[in-house]
């Protein structure tokens, strides 16, 4: 039985990336999900997201796992490299709407592992990711 569940944690407020030709459809480093203390089975993170309104979708996000040990977290990866640099794609979201909806991502945490959230937003000109 559950006794005790922490509150949730708003990790940030707001967050708008925007896309360009240069690194629009790379997938780029958003934060480093908080460390667990203790052994949990699953862990579910909510937010809201949409992309800029108008024309194609293409803004995602996923969840990335690497060792605890690893020496260096890429702050991009390639748009063709699936195995995110050393790192595990442990799950991902559709694309964005361009209207505001709820995004829930749950995975199940391994001790010895980081998580970090990567998003990509889109080249090509004029696409925008809201969180």
């Amino acid at each position: 039985a559950l006794t005790h569940l922490e509150p949730v944690r708003p990790v940030f407020s707001t967050y708008r990336r925007y896309g360009d030709e240069r690194n629009g459809d790379n997938w780029c480093r958003a934060f480093r999900i908080p460390v667990l203390n203790r052994r949990v089975h699953s862990m579910r993170m909510e937010l809201l997201w949409r992309d800029q309104g108008f024309g194609n979708r293409k803004s995602r996000v996923r969840v990335v796992s690497y060792p605890i040990a690893s020496s260096e977290i890429p702050d991009e990866v390639p748009p063709g490299d699936t195995a995110s640099q050393g790192g595990h794609i442990v799950c991902q979201s559709g694309i964005a709407e361009h209207e505001e909806e709820r995004l829930r991502l749950t995975f199940n945490p391994i001790e010895g592992d980081c998580y970090h959230l990567y998003y990509k937003v889109g080249g090509g000109g004029g696409h925008v990711l809201n969180m």
